[in-house]
């Protein structure tokens, strides 16, 4: 239990971490007199495009040929082939 607590945190600070750096969240401070005000701002539409951001990035290495179009790599008939055709 003790493992999987000190787990959990390390994965917790990770992605405040990461959503620090990525502008996900904002922390501001507003002092009067007698009381500190903590602001919380969260950027949720700067999360949704880092998530479609990632999400496409992994389409393109988890595909096959890494070509946009779907075609196999190599497949193109524009460019001319270095190997002779043999009868």
């Amino acid at each position: 239990m003790r493992k999987f607590l000190g787990t959990l945190v390390i994965v917790v600070a990770a992605i405040a971490a990461l959503g620090w750096m990525r502008g996900w969240f904002d922390i501001a401070t507003v002092s009067e007199e007698s009381e500190t005000n903590i602001e919380l701002r969260i950027d949720k539409d700067k999360i949704k495009q880092d998530a479609e951001a990632a999400k496409e990035k992994a389409r393109e290495i988890a595909s096959p040929s890494g070509s946009e179009n779907g075609e196999p790599a190599g497949s193109s008939d524009s460019e001319p082939s270095d190997i002779p055709d043999t009868p």
